[in-house]
């Protein structure tokens, strides 16, 4: 059982902003994005990370904490700041994952089943506040809904430059893709351990 800091005010708030990146951003991260190999995506289960193609499926790449990119953290890391302070206030201690852009593609149904982004391991027990940036416009793929379970299900918006914030333990998915690329960031930010 999680005990939530005394003076968390919305522990389960889901925060989505609209325009989060302009269209010279989108322009200059594409660019950037090029020269960034693919990774195989991976699922941790305990202490064990596997390929599981059964529960995810999707090409991603590991954003470098370089030059190059440092305005998009600092971009990201602002927004989380502000709605930390006005919904969670969760402990953060500047405890940044590296940013993964992802590829969900129709042609190979690619998907995430449902899971939680905090675990009890080592590399996730830290997460606090998962973050999504919608990369593709939404009439340019159907399926790849990113569904939030806090009670009951919240559908976040297909939406072009949308950034979503949440807390990491909730539960959430994205359904399969069934036409066209869904493309998207995914950031984890964290501190102490929740106990």
């Amino acid at each position: 059982m999680i005990n939530f800091p005394p003076e968390t005010t919305n522990p389960t708030e889901i925060i989505s902003t609209s325009n989060f990146l302009n269209k010279e951003e989108f322009l200059k991260l594409s660019k950037q994005l090029k020269n960034i190999p693919y990774s195989e995506a991976s699922v941790i289960h305990k202490d064990v990370e596997e390929f599981d193609l059964s529960s995810r499926s999707c090409k991603l790449k590991w954003v470098p904490f370089t030059e190059d990119f440092v305005w998009i953290y600092d971009k990201i890391a602002s927004i989380i700041h502000e709605n930390n302070s006005n919904y969670y206030r969760f402990n953060l201690q500047e405890s940044f994952e590296r940013i993964q852009y992802t590829e969900y593609n129709s042609v190979t149904k690619d998907h995430y089943g449902w899971h939680l982004d905090l675990g009890a391991n080592d590399a996730t027990s830290h997460r606090k506040i998962s973050i999504t940036i919608q990369l593709s416009p939404s009439n340019s793929y159907e399926g790849g809904i990113l569904e939030i379970n806090k009670g009951g299900i919240t559908k976040v918006p297909k939406e072009k430059g949308l950034i979503t914030i949440f807390p990491s333990y909730l539960l959430h998915r994205v359904t399969p893709v069934t036409k066209g690329i869904r493309r998207s960031l995914v950031l984890w930010v964290g501190g102490c351990p929740l106990k």
